[in-house]
């Protein structure tokens, strides 16, 4: 048996339940596939799922790096009761604060994973509770891209889910449970043209020449219309993390993400972009060679030259966002090699 609950001690700091309230609506579509059979620990997983299928990060948010207008529309967790299925662009402290709320419904005991759990917003938060014998951290929007909300909507396994008991034998038994409930969600949520662009995704590329993988990868920013957008890149920055080695990314392939700035009646507003830079021998040492070519917010297909491509960053019609340029992750790139940012402000 697994006593770990038994001495294991929460530090119950969710200090913004009493703020925060789910609507009917999103209730009801969190609830509409529950398997009635379902023992408590399967319904809180349940949940988890439909959360992740349900709501995407928003990408203003991730566009302005989380500062400005589109930063403070969250910050206030009042804010939680405007999700809803069609209203579903949410960042990391909404989907805790929801999933939260859910647990308080089954007077599950949890804590809010952050640093400083007195302030709502400001800092990535997940949650970790107890339920039956299993301690569970549980984490929607990990990331930006690559995050359950994305693998959920493709049916690729979650990753984000743990249960950190020190028992083997009840971390094993949590993942069958979990891995049970995603099969029979999926079952029902999965359409044909997504269960196509799962197998693609999880696809062995061993055999695959690498321009046979580039031309796929350029290929899928087509797909996944009916998915939100950040899921949509979500979908190329897959590809390209798992289907290329440290050395094509470094000499021969770079997908950078960018922020892409659009007028409207003297309004400013800055959406996510994807480039890539293609070259045959070296990004660094001869970007003279490069190709580069990417897609808008809208997947409208881009293709530039060099001279075009610099010319529109100087013109401020794309920008480069600062969140990898202290990352050591394999992939996360600041820049596209031989387009330097832009010498004024806009």
């Amino acid at each position: 048996m697994d006593f770990e609950v038994a001495y294991y001690r929460m530090k119950k700091n969710a200090h913004f339940a009493n703020q925060v309230e789910i609507s009917n609506e999103l209730f009801e579509e969190l609830s509409k596939y529950m398997n009635p059979n379902y023992s408590v620990t399967e319904q809180i997983i349940y949940y988890y799922i439909m959360i992740c299928k349900t709501l995407t990060y928003d990408p203003l948010f991730y566009a302005a790096e989380q500062k400005g207008i589109p930063a403070m529309l969250h910050e206030d967790p009042a804010c939680v009761k405007l999700v809803t299925p069609s209203n579903n662009e949410v960042v990391c402290y909404e989907t805790a604060a929801i999933f939260e709320k859910i647990l308080e419904r089954y007077g599950l005991e949890y804590e809010v994973l952050k640093s400083n759990p007195q302030i709502y917003g400001q800092e990535h938060t997940g949650t970790k509770f107890i339920v039956d014998k299993f301690i569970v951290c549980a984490d929607v929007l990990s990331h930006a891209f690559i995050n359950d909300s994305f693998y959920s909507k493709v049916g690729i396994p979650l990753q984000s889910i743990k249960c950190i008991n020190q028992c083997e034998e009840s971390r094993e038994e949590f993942d069958v449970m979990v891995q049970n409930v995603y099969k029979d969600v999926n079952n029902k949520t999965l359409s044909p043209n997504m269960e196509k662009l799962r197998t693609i995704l999880m696809l062995s590329k061993k055999n695959m020449t690498y321009d046979d993988r580039v031309k796929m990868l350029i290929n899928l920013g087509f797909v996944g219309k009916n998915l939100p957008m950040m899921d949509r890149f979500a979908i190329l920055k897959y590809m390209y993390l798992t289907s290329f080695s440290v050395s094509e990314m470094t000499n021969n392939l770079r997908m950078v993400m960018v922020k892409q700035r659009i007028d409207d009646d003297d309004k400013v507003t800055e959406y996510p972009a994807a480039w890539f830079a293609i070259n045959p021998i070296s990004l660094e040492k001869h970007p003279e060679l490069s190709v580069y070519c990417g897609y808008d917010k809208d997947f409208n297909f881009m293709f530039a030259s060099r001279e075009k491509l610099q010319a529109e960053f100087d013109y401020g019609c794309f920008d480069y966002l600062t969140y990898f340029d202290q990352s050591k992750k394999i992939g996360n790139y600041a820049k596209l090699p031989g387009i330097n940012k832009a010498t004024r402000n806009y």
